[in-house]
């Protein structure tokens, strides 16, 4: 079972020029995409846990008791190759692993194979004024957050919520945003389709239940 997690997203990119054959297209810039991260990223504390440190301020959570990572694009995130910021690894002790970077410390208890619990997972944020807070995987996402979008607007005859905690039609795929009054923001990538040789996959590569 694996249970993925991003806390903010963002997309970087290589530029290659596109050969395309109609004229309107001789300049069209393609973005080249690389889901698979880079190696100087990623710290694997035990057989069933797996960060990947993108950015100062986004760390992607992976676990899976079979101890499987994938690297496979989705519809939330085509892109993880980023070259990686600076960032400390420490073990104060108790079985627990600290990674650092400018503005994330992620803390983690690995020596048992921990799942992903507030016993054992918290990552505590610089706020640019100075003060700091602390994220635990019970933390309701959607408390704060400045919402997203759905689907389409299609039966609707009012404003929709946007709030995902109380829309009940799962076919209008109600996202949270990226941005929230708390600070952070998490993006559940668990049951997020893969795209997979360019085509949308509608199976799922994640045991569900994780």
């Amino acid at each position: 079972m694996m249970w993925l997690a991003v806390l903010i997203l963002l997309s970087t990119t290589n530029i290659i020029d596109c050969k395309a054959q109609h004229p309107l297209f001789e300049s069209f810039e393609v973005p080249v995409f690389n889901p698979k991260p880079s190696s100087g990223s990623l710290v694997k504390p035990n057989a069933v846990a797996r960060f990947s440190i993108l950015t100062e301020r986004l760390i992607r959570l992976e676990f899976d008791e079979s101890g499987i990572f994938r690297n496979f694009p989705s519809f939330a995130v085509v892109n993880r190759y980023i070259k990686p910021p600076p960032f400390l690894i420490e073990y104060p002790g108790n079985g627990r692993m600290l990674v650092k970077t400018k503005y994330l410390t992620l803390s983690y208890a690995y020596q048992h194979n921990n799942s992903f619990t507030d016993d054992s997972l918290s990552i505590e944020f610089l706020h640019s004024n100075g003060t700091t807070s602390t994220w635990k995987p019970s933390m309701d996402p959607a408390e704060g957050n400045l919402r997203g979008t759905v689907r389409n607007l299609d039966n609707y005859y009012k404003a929709p919520d946007l709030d995902c905690r109380f829309e009940t039609d799962p076919n209008q795929h109600c996202t949270l945003g990226l941005i929230s009054r708390t600070g952070w923001t998490l993006i559940d990538d668990t049951f997020t389709p893969r795209l997979d040789h360019q085509t949308p996959s509608t199976q799922h590569s994640i045991s569900p239940g994780s």
